[in-house]
């Protein structure tokens, strides 16, 4: 239903307009109406008809699309979705004590445990030492876990298509002020 500024509101019935007086709940007749008003109304009704389908369709579409599915990954079929984050990785990672820093970190599987991962030279600790991690579709998370004085823990995010990993995790080491990091890998 629509107003309109002479007084009157539009509703359509089986396909076909009708005006009422808003006032006086007459019928007004499509005699009483000049046919430019007419043709208006009817542009206005398939506007407002068109916008309402297309805000209803790109609503689904976002929501399918932003859907992140919990299958297992493994897009090669070769049994083990760690392989498909295997690699060395640049790290470019902001710090609240260090600021932003970037160096490299290499993703290993653990060979004794099937979903878990080796960090070597996370949070720059230096490429001999080794953080743990379990994968779990495009999650790793990184259990709390001391390693030379530091304690860490937290959490990375892979994207889709395997070309980067987010992490947020946060280091203490004992001084008294935790750490806050987020860090961007990208395969290099």
């Amino acid at each position: 239903m629509e107003r309109w500024n002479d007084g009157t509101m539009e509703r359509w019935n089986d396909g076909t307009m009708e005006r009422w007086n808003e006032t006086t709940s007459n019928k007004v007749t499509n005699q009483q109406i000049n046919k430019s008003t007419y043709y208006i109304m009817n542009i206005q009704f398939i506007r407002n008809r068109l916008l309402k389908n297309l805000t209803g369709i790109l609503s689904v579409i976002l929501l399918v699309t932003s859907c992140e599915f919990g299958e297992e990954i493994d897009p090669d079929n070769s049994g083990d979705p760690r392989d498909n984050i295997v690699d060395t990785w640049r790290s470019t990672e902001i710090s609240a004590i260090y600021g932003k820093s970037s160096y490299l970190v290499d993703i290993s599987k653990e060979p004794l445990d099937s979903t878990e991962i080796v960090l070597s030279n996370f949070y720059n600790l230096g490429i001999d030492t080794e953080v743990k991690g379990t994968l779990n579709g495009y999650r790793i998370h990184i259990p709390v876990q001391e390693v030379n004085g530091n304690q860490l823990s937290g959490e990375g995010t892979i994207a889709g298509d395997f070309s980067a990993i987010d992490f947020v995790y946060e280091v203490d080491d004992g001084s008294g002020e935790k750490d806050n990091v987020t860090a961007e890998f990208n395969r290099i």
